[in-house]
C-alpha cells in the first residue's frame, strides 16, 4: 500500500515502462523449454550456441539427398500436426548423407 495506489487491483501497466502496451512478441519464446527467469536454464546460451555448430559441421562435412527409394520423383510432404503447443512433422523426413570431405579431414 505504501508503494501504489490501490495495492490491491490488478494492474500490470504498473511495472510497464512510461505505462506502454505490452509486447506480445517475446524474444525468448523458442528458448521456453529451457524456462524463464531465475529458474532458467543458466547454460541456455550455450546449448543454443553448440546446436548451431553441430548444424554449421553436419552441413559443412556432408553432401544430403533423399533416399533412394524416393528417386526425386515425389514431392517431399512438409505437413505438421500439433503435440500440445509443438508442431512436429507429419511424417519422418529421411536423408542420406554422403562424406562431402576427404575421410583425413572429418
Amino acid at each position: 500500500p505504501k508503494s501504489w495506489q490501490d495495492a490491491q487491483c490488478f494492474k500490470p501497466e504498473r511495472f510497464m515502462e512510461d505505462g506502454s502496451s505490452a509486447d506480445s512478441e517475446v524474444e525468448n519464446f523458442k528458448s521456453i523449454p529451457f524456462g524463464a527467469g531465475r529458474r532458467g536454464c543458466p547454460a541456455r546460451d550455450l546449448g543454443t550456441r553448440v546446436l548451431e555448430l553441430v548444424v554449421a559441421q553436419l552441413l559443412h562435412c556432408f553432401n544430403w539427398k533423399l533416399p533412394e527409394e524416393l528417386n526425386g520423383n515425389q514431392e517431399l510432404e512438409m505437413s505438421e500436426r500439433l503435440i500440445g503447443a509443438t508442431a512436429v512433422r507429419e511424417h519422418e523426413l529421411w536423408a542420406v548423407p554422403t562424406p562431402r570431405l576427404p575421410i583425413p579431414l572429418l
